[in-house]
């Protein structure tokens, strides 16, 4: 039959090619005979009407063979078909084209949610093969992180890991966005860059931070077997730096969702990730100030032997005017008032000191009582470094000294001119 049916479509072709067309077509009507349903036969017959210039009958055999075409999930002939409805019908007179035109959208549409289904499969396979070998990467990362984990923890840690892959300069993410994906490094390295937005300030307000307004500051590099984004990761804050890739990377990526999942069975890991969470926020105060901003990262990590934290509440006295003390103290969180009485017995207002900015220099310097007062304006976190290991650090890194006596002068130039207002 197959036979006999190609040597009718040979045949009824040679007529075609010598412009026989009626008898053409009454030969392809023979091998529909044999299968009513033969899509290309049917199309090739409204080839030939076409031909012969009779476009409605060729438009009456488009529709069908399309339709056959659908039905048999033949989308790519179905599409070819459409098409020669939509050129002939252009201009809608025989009443065919709006018909295609919905059915060629349909196609398309579908050809896209399948073309989508196969690449979400494709990524979930790739996934599965980049777990295993997140597994056995992980386990060797000796990331600080994950150092104290069993292989039973590690294992359920990378069930809920997904690989993100990065080419030399993409932003992961920038400062100020939001997102809750703490990331550990498996290959290459990512920058930290810190900026600082600009701020409109009182008169009264002093900002100390090392980065000027507007531009930017590489804080430190990570490499393979570091972590970052806990800040955002534990708290839900935005982020709190840029992270660009130094190089070609590959990152381990959990979400805070699913790293709950892993916490409710292994509740040991909370506290580790929240100790390097404080670690991190305050490398971040140190680095944002003035006073340590030049040193590196391992050089402000060893700067936690040399000062204790402190909590005050909204309104508590930090410094009271001509006390004797002379720490060092800075700002981590909230911010504080300096407050100089004058003769009269009215309290001036000298300024307001933010975040990552000390206060304490001149009594450091020259042992002499202090000068203001200075008060808790907020709930108030500080660092404070006593006389004694500040001398240390002097002594470790002179600059600190060079530092400290800069800004005494401004500081004393900017009190003289705020007594002078009054």
């Amino acid at each position: 039959m197959r036979n006999e049916k190609l040597t009718i479509f040979i045949a009824a072709e040679k007529l075609r090619l010598v412009r026989r067309y009626k008898t053409a077509i009454s030969e392809f009507r023979r091998i529909l005979e044999f299968d009513p349903e033969d899509a290309v036969v049917i199309e090739k017959i409204g080839d030939v009407y076409v031909e012969w210039q009779d476009t409605k009958e060729g438009l009456a055999n488009y529709q069908n063979a399309s339709n056959i075409y659908i039905e048999k999930k033949e989308r790519e002939k179905a599409l070819k078909c459409l098409n020669k409805i939509l050129n002939l019908d252009s201009g809608k007179e025989f009443g065919y084209r709006n018909d295609a035109e919905e059915k060629t959208i349909r196609i398309n549409k579908e050809i896209e949610e399948e073309q989508n289904q196969i690449k979400i499969k494709e990524e979930m396979e790739k996934q599965k093969l980049l777990q295993k070998e997140a597994q056995k990467e992980i386990v060797t990362l000796g990331s600080p992180l994950f150092e104290d984990c069993s292989v039973e923890e590690l294992s359920e840690i990378v069930k809920v890991t997904n690989v993100v892959e990065l080419g030399k300069g993409d932003i992961l993410f920038r400062q100020g966005d939001k997102g809750d994906s703490l990331y550990l490094i498996d290959k290459g390295a990512m920058e930290v860059i810190v900026s600082k937005e600009p701020k409109k300030q009182t008169a009264e307000e002093e900002t100390l931070d090392y980065i000027p307004e507007g531009q930017e500051r590489i804080l430190s590099k990570l490499e393979k077997g570091d972590f970052f984004g806990e800040i955002s990761f534990l708290t839900g804050s935005n982020r709190t730096a840029t992270l660009v890739a130094a190089e070609d990377t590959t990152l381990f990526e959990i979400s805070r969702e699913d790293f709950s999942e892993v916490l409710r069975v292994f509740p040991q890991l909370e506290g580790c990730l929240h100790n390097y969470y404080r670690e991190r926020v305050l490398d971040l105060i140190l680095a944002k100030s003035p006073l340590f901003s030049f040193l590196e990262r391992e050089q402000r990590y060893a700067l936690s032997q040399y000062f204790v934290l402190a909590k005050y509440n909204k309104g508590e006295v930090i410094i009271e005017e001509g006390s004797s003390s002379r720490d060092l103290y800075l700002v981590k969180f909230g911010y504080v008032k300096v407050i100089s009485s004058e003769p009269s017995g009215k309290q001036l207002v000298l300024s307001k000191l933010h975040a990552h900015n000390f206060f304490g220099e001149v009594s450091f310097l020259t042992g002499k009582p202090r000068t203001a007062s200075v008060i808790a304006a907020t709930p108030l976190e500080l660092l404070i470094f006593s006389y004694e290991n500040l001398l240390k650090l002097v002594q470790q890194y002179p600059r600190i000294k060079e530092i400290l006596q800069s800004f005494q002068k401004m500081r004393a130039f900017q009190t003289i001119k705020k007594l002078k207002m009054v």
